[in-house]
């Protein structure tokens, strides 16, 4: 209810691809075609025990006991797929063939979510501007836990 103070928060998770090789915007475009717009999006692709991070918004990939920004992997090369950036804000743009202005990508950053907790996170998540796509870094299992955490705290609200 506008001016109420009232927060509603409802969700949806769309499973994308942890290499950067889906279809993105496509699958959230699709997603808003049914169940309309979305205030934000979250790009989490981090897929930690396949050896995927994401640190100062650079997504990297674990190869044996290395890590190598995604574009430069064969996943960055795929001939449907591919991609020049590894890093997301950049990433957001490239895919959307710049109808996702860079202004509109903004990051949650690791400090945020280990030094802030789900309140920093939460108040972030809250803060950002209709269509803005929240990139989320994650290193560690707790990242996204505290991410969940702070997801579950908004629905509390209601």
């Amino acid at each position: 209810m506008p001016g109420c103070g009232v927060v509603e928060f409802h969700s949806g998770v769309l499973r994308g691809d942890s290499t950067l090789c889906g279809h993105f915007p496509l699958e959230p475009e699709a997603a808003e075609d049914v169940l309309g717009i979305a205030d934000a999006w979250l790009l989490c692709p981090s897929f930690l025990q396949g050896g995927r991070y994401t640190i100062e918004d650079v997504h990297y990939v674990a190869e044996g006991r290395a890590f190598a920004p995604a574009t430069q992997t064969q996943f960055a090369r795929d001939a449907s797929f591919g991609y020049k950036s590894s890093n997301l804000r950049d990433y957001v743009v490239e895919k959307s063939n710049g109808n996702i202005a860079p202004e509109k990508a903004t990051s949650l950053g690791l400090e945020t979510i280990r030094r802030g907790g789900t309140d920093a996170v939460l108040d972030q998540l809250l803060g950002v501007a209709k269509g803005t796509v929240v990139i989320v870094n994650a290193a560690a299992e707790e990242d996204v836990d505290l991410l969940i955490l702070a997801f579950l705290k908004a629905a509390g609200r209601n």
